[in-house]
């Protein structure tokens, strides 16, 4: 749970509310794409006339796994720089209308040869991974955006959170398209209802650090009211763990025991830690949600809801 402390008010909106972070936030206005879709700039010009609020938690994007990435990476690029771009142009067009905005990035976008552990000064030191340059050199030129909003001042905080491998209720668990854990668990449902063994892309060597959605939704309400700085952050607990290791959770959780990996697809990145330092410092003794309990979680919301989860 957050810790208590004096709340001023706000009036929050919530772009991409739907998704898995968003899904989770707080907020006072959570618009549909239908409603608001950030390709249309027209759109957001209208939704920020007819609205009074000022403060804006930025979770839309498209995003997917090493699979979609790799094939889609031009589309990945263009799409997440329009919904950038369009979002701070309109803010940009309202000067004084918003104290604090929230961009969401991923720690994907990091240099592939940076030298580790990831802080957030080392964004722009190399170019990032191959599998997904579309999609990183977007949001990073969003971040570049957001220092130049703060540079002139008029438009508020902007600041870039850096999560590392998000996962939980709500998530896409689309096998093609999802992200490591959400797409496991879509797997191991489909092998566990037919009788087959769960594929697993590579080795399962890689180390990632595993977020749990829960804990940022948490730590976003940390981070409107206390922290002061237009500094990204990284968000994370900092504890790397294998991917075999979200397997074999997620294996226990829906009762399968025979586990294929697949040593001829690609494993992706093999590790990117990070130094969530500046983080820890904000959010003190708060107690992040384990591995098992997080896996547990998202694999019950996924049996409770199906078929009626995204996929």
């Amino acid at each position: 749970m957050c810790p208590k402390f004096y709340k001023m008010k706000r009036t929050t909106v919530v772009f991409g509310g739907s998704g898995l972070v968003g899904s989770h936030l707080k907020a006072d206005l959570k618009p549909t794409r239908a409603e608001v879709d950030l390709r249309n700039i027209d759109e957001i010009r209208e939704f920020f006339n007819k609205n009074d609020f000022d403060t804006i938690v930025n979770c839309a994007g498209n995003v997917g796994g090493l699979g979609k990435n790799m094939s889609d990476n031009l589309e990945m690029f263009m799409s997440n720089m329009e919904m950038n771009m369009n979002l701070f142009k309109v803010i940009i067009e309202n000067p004084g209308k918003i104290n604090k905005t929230i961009s969401f990035l991923s720690t994907c976008v990091f240099p592939a040869d940076v030298d580790y552990p990831i802080t957030e000064d080392k964004l722009h030191e190399g170019p990032p991974h191959f599998s997904n340059s579309g999609y990183a050199y977007a949001k990073r030129m969003g971040q570049v955006m957001a220092d130049l909003m703060n540079d002139v001042g008029d438009y508020g905080k902007v600041i870039s959170v850096i999560p590392t491998n998000l996962y939980g209720p709500h998530d896409n668990f689309s096998i093609e398209d999802g992200h490591v854990i959400p797409s496991l668990i879509g797997k191991a449902f489909f092998a566990s209802q037919n009788n087959f063994s769960l594929n697993v892309w590579g080795d399962g060597s890689p180390l990632r650090e595993f977020l749990y959605v829960e804990d940022v939704a948490d730590i976003i309400e940390i981070i409107l009211e206390k922290y002061e700085s237009t500094k990204p952050l990284i968000l994370s607990h900092g504890q790397e763990v294998p991917i075999s290791d979200a397997v074999k959770e997620i294996a226990k959780c829906t009762g399968l025991t025979e586990v294929n990996y697949q040593v001829d697809k690609p494993n992706g990145q093999h590790r990117k830690p990070s130094d969530p330092s500046e983080l820890l410092k904000l959010i003190g003794d708060y107690k992040f949600t384990s591995l098992s309990d997080g896996i547990k979680n998202s694999v019950n919301f996924y049996i409770e809801n199906y078929p009626n989860v995204r996929k």
